[in-house]
């Protein structure tokens, strides 16, 4: 008898519960009249088509039985597999007195990288304690043409100096369902020199790819100051453009650079580009610093660019003391990991004097493919080349020893016929 009891008992408290559930629930006294989506009605249970890579407007008209104080109304779509693409928009906090109907417009933007499937649309109305949510099915398909930037390199990243070029990579992804032929990839600098000489790609459809290197070379003219660095790809026969623009700073002629310092100091570099197989093999950059000055000088090595698709490391040492006379070889090696995208991949080279100034800024890259041979080759290649620029600097070096040689011993020739033709009394 005493069991019966406690198993009424039980259910009767979970009775209360889903009643107080229920209660809170109604708290919030507002029903829709409508919600739509790009002018177009929504239905609770009738699935919707809609399109990635597309900007939605929402709007949603309630009416509220009772006054509303505090409120605020969000339209989201759950489910999709990035942080930084929430698809969700949420309007201001306002109050609406009882009996009266209003509209509020919100916007969703759909990303490119949406999984093609099946989502729902929850439309959230609620205050400071409560809420009422409505549920519209959404079928997210994706356009016939659409072609995204997906990531653009520059370099040098931090700053060129006037004279010298400026080299962008763009990843572009066709998210599309045809293929897109000849789609077009142009870089410039706005209101410096000329843009660059645009390059083209095809692109099946869910394929992503990179650039070939676009050049823009800085005018020595050119006034110090920070730029707009515009990347423009057109598709679709040129009916479709995407466009995506950053800054980038421009040390011009007005800019005093002291020279002195750097100019004894050779600095010298093999191959700038070369191949390296994705989460298989590297390629060795080889860096000569050739001291034809009369004190030692010491640098330091960083590498920028290659933190999204390589390992990178500096041997012997990322720090080099070269002494006056003094040849010395450090070697960046750049390892493509397993998520690199295929492709030409853009980096840079910074060299650093003692004050940890950027003093040489040597523009690289690395063709990325994908394979199972590994990348002894380059490897090999890269020390060759090493090899031989050092062999090249090393004459060069003797040469110039030699001949500051035999320009002292001339001075001291012409001071004892000087001194041999004086009379002392």
């Amino acid at each position: 008898m005493m069991k019966q009891i406690k198993t009424v008992f039980v259910l009767m408290l979970a009775l209360i519960a889903i009643m107080a559930v229920g209660v809170s629930a109604a708290d919030l006294n507002v029903s829709y009249e409508s919600v739509k989506l790009d002018g177009d009605f929504l239905y609770e249970g009738v699935t919707n088509q809609v399109d990635r890579d597309s900007t939605y407007d929402v709007r949603v008209r309630i009416l509220a039985n009772e006054d509303l104080e505090n409120a605020e109304i969000t339209a989201k779509i759950y489910g999709v597999d990035s942080k930084s693409d929430s698809v969700s928009d949420t309007t201001e906090v306002f109050d609406l007195p009882a009996g009266q109907l209003e509209s509020f417009d919100l916007s969703l933007d759909l990303p490119a990288k949406m999984d093609r499937d099946e989502y729902t649309l929850r439309i959230t109305v609620s205050d400071r304690n409560n809420n009422v949510e409505y549920e519209f099915p959404l079928a997210v398909s994706t356009s016939r043409n659409s072609v995204v930037i997906k990531d653009v390199s520059v370099f040098p990243g931090n700053g060129v100096i006037a004279g010298q070029s400026v080299t962008a990579v763009v990843n572009v992804k066709n998210y599309g369902q045809l293929d897109e032929d000849d789609v077009q990839v142009n870089f410039e600098i706005v209101g410096v020199g000329s843009p660059a000489h645009p390059v083209y790609m095809d692109l099946e459809s869910e394929e992503s790819d990179s650039s070939d290197e676009l050049y823009v070379r800085v005018p020595s003219t050119t006034v110090s100051g920070v730029y707009n660095a515009v990347v423009t790809i057109s598709y679709d026969d040129g009916d479709e453009e995407v466009v995506q623009s950053g800054k980038i700073e421009i040390f011009g002629a007005d800019v005093k650079v002291d020279e002195k310092e750097t100019a004894k100091v050779l600095v010298t570099v093999g191959a700038q580009s070369q191949e390296v197989v994705a989460g298989e093999s590297g390629a060795i950059y080889p860096i000569t610093f050739a001291n034809t000055g009369d004190v030692a000088k010491t640098y330091s090595v960083s590498v920028t660019g290659t933190e999204q698709w390589a390992d990178v490391r500096v041997s012997p040492s990322n720090t080099v003391t070269v002494k006056a006379g003094e040849t010395k070889q450090v070697f960046v090696y750049v390892a493509a990991n397993e998520a690199a995208v295929e492709g030409q991949r853009a980096f840079s080279v910074n060299i650093h004097n003692s004050d940890m100034e950027v003093v040489k800024q040597i523009p690289m890259s690395a063709s990325v493919t994908e394979g199972d041979e590994a990348g002894w080759d380059a490897v090999k290649k890269g020390l060759q080349v090493g090899l031989i620029i050092l062999v090249v600097i090393l004459v060069i070096l003797g040469l110039i020893v030699a001949f500051n040689r035999m320009k002292n011993d001339e001075d001291e020739d012409d001071e004892d016929d000087e001194l041999a033709g004086q009379t002392y009394y």
